[in-house]
């Protein structure tokens, strides 16, 4: 759903940053679909795709009804810190906390809410990060074999 700034009331805004990447981005927001945070939330997406993509990324958003969203263009040389503070400026001054998220992560059930509990809670904690990825490849079984050496 697909809105104007005027009509939002929301306290919290999850920012993402993209360009290029309309699969990745509607991965993420798969992620958040079926999780949907419990907390009065505005997606904004800042999006510095070329021309040709920029279609496609702009249809992601507008599908997406799971929280208001809005769609905007980023027309300067991409960025991801430019584009951040861009979105900040274009954010209505309702919104007290602002989850970045990058356009290529799966967001897990109660992730918007656990960080929001922290920034409300905890007046010592002005921001936070997190960063986890599976494995990409299994480790190495333990060997014994004593025909392996080293130099």
């Amino acid at each position: 759903m697909v809105m104007t700034l005027e009509h939002t009331d929301a306290f919290e805004a999850v920012v993402i940053c993209t360009r290029n990447r309309p699969e990745e981005l509607e991965e993420t927001l798969d992620s958040i679909a079926a999780h949907p945070p419990s907390t009065n939330l505005l997606l904004a997406v800042m999006d510095a795709s070329d021309a040709e993509t920029k279609a496609q990324v702009q249809s992601v958003v507008e599908n997406f009804d799971v929280v208001p969203s809005v769609h905007w263009s980023y027309t300067d040389p991409p960025s991801l810190a430019r584009q951040r503070n861009a979105a900040l400026d274009r954010l209505p001054t309702s919104v007290e906390v602002v989850h970045f998220i990058d356009d290529d992560v799966t967001v897990h059930p109660g992730y918007f809410e656990a960080l929001s509990a922290v920034l409300r809670t905890r007046s010592d904690v002005g921001g936070a990060a997190s960063s986890w990825s599976p494995p990409r490849t299994p480790p190495r079984p333990a060997t014994n074999d004593s025909s392996l050496s080293f130099s």
